[in-house]
């Protein structure tokens, strides 16, 4: 289960990066594709839920 937790993360942070590049380029004026923009809420409630879980099986481990 812890695997697939870090991929959500891996995927999140994947996609906040892509949003982050898009952002940058067509702030430059560069053309640019929509995607990440689209996918945005889904994006973010992958990078929280693999967060969540990742955090939440650590500190089973722990206790």
């Amino acid at each position: 289960m812890q695997r697939l937790w870090q991929l959500c993360l891996a995927i999140g942070l994947l996609m906040m990066l892509g949003r982050l590049v898009t952002a940058l380029l067509l702030r430059s004026g560069i053309q640019t594709t929509s995607l990440f923009f689209d996918l945005q809420l889904p994006s973010i409630l992958i990078l929280l839920v693999g967060l969540i879980g990742v955090e939440v099986t650590k500190h089973r481990k722990k206790g």
